[in-house]
């Protein structure tokens, strides 16, 4: 995956937990998550796993496209993830 994604996704994230009123701490403990890897993933340091992806999906009610993609209706990146995470279950 390309940097502009990491840069895409923590931006979208940053957005919604400012839009939302949230801290870094309040959103990552909503996921269940640390809340230096809730930075982690806004600043682009790593990205979460399909699994917490889908979790991201359904706390934000953003679909995996706008979460991922510039272009949200040519995102093969959430195709990707979409179907990780059908084979897994």
């Amino acid at each position: 995956m390309t940097p502009s994604f990491h840069t895409h996704l923590g931006k979208r994230l940053r957005d919604w937990r400012r839009k939302e009123g949230h801290t870094q701490e309040s959103a990552a403990r909503q996921l269940g998550v640390a809340s230096t890897t809730w930075s982690h993933w806004e600043t682009g340091r790593r990205l979460p796993t399909p699994r917490l992806l889908f979790l991201i999906k359904e706390l934000t009610g953003l679909p995996l496209g706008t979460l991922l993609c510039e272009n949200s209706h040519h995102c093969p990146y959430a195709r990707r993830i979409l179907s990780t995470l059908s084979r897994a279950e």
